[in-house]
């Protein structure tokens, strides 16, 4: 008994299809495992703030952060209860709705990108100067900043530290003006594997 033609180019037809398919699955794995190799990240970044005024210290050891090296990208998110303070009563009041508002603002944000990322070589251990430049978003308002900070290259391991004198009335956050100062200063360090 023979195969009709047209039953057999049907046959053909539907086996080129599924290696088509397959094929297309795992090239869309090959290119979304390399994009995702690519970026580096963390759940423990740190971010301390500082004000003179009236020497208040807070630090936050939760921060995620990103990095694709690929394209210089890089973003924080930074839970606004995981700051901690020496003085539980700063910490209550850090968080009410006339300060950060943290019930309603869970998060700041910043995305952005590392300015001179074409020249760093990170497969090659040392310190980099680096600018870093994106949009902070505090209380739900956005503003631009502009930051020099270092990389640090070591086996694979990336460390970013910044140093940002930081407005707090750029931000809208203005309760306490008498007590704490204007400008904080926000020390920020990620280590990247």
């Amino acid at each position: 008994m023979t195969i009709p033609k047209f039953e057999t180019s049907k046959h053909l037809i539907k086996m080129k299809t599924k290696k088509l398919i397959i094929i297309s699955l795992f090239l869309l794995l090959i290119t979304y495992g390399k994009s995702s190799a690519q970026e580096k990240t963390t759940n423990s970044a740190y971010i301390s703030f500082y004000s003179e005024l009236d020497a208040i210290k807070a630090k936050n050891f939760n921060v995620t952060s990103r990095l694709n090296p690929e394209t210089g990208a890089i973003l924080f998110s930074v839970p606004i209860k995981s700051f901690e303070f020496e003085n539980e009563m700063m910490q209550e009041h850090f968080n009410q709705e006339d300060v950060m508002d943290s019930n309603k603002f869970l998060t700041s944000t910043f995305k952005g990108h590392i300015e001179n990322f074409e020249s760093l070589n990170f497969n090659k251990n040392g310190i980099y100067a680096v600018t870093v430049k994106g949009d902070l978003k505090i209380k739900g308002v956005v503003q631009q900043i502009t930051q020099n900070g270092s990389l640090i290259m070591d086996n694979q391991i990336i460390t970013l530290e910044l140093t940002i004198d930081l407005d707090r009335f750029f931000w809208g956050i203005r309760a306490k003006e008498s007590d704490v100062s204007q400008i904080l200063q926000l020390q920020v360090e990620s280590i990247y594997k």
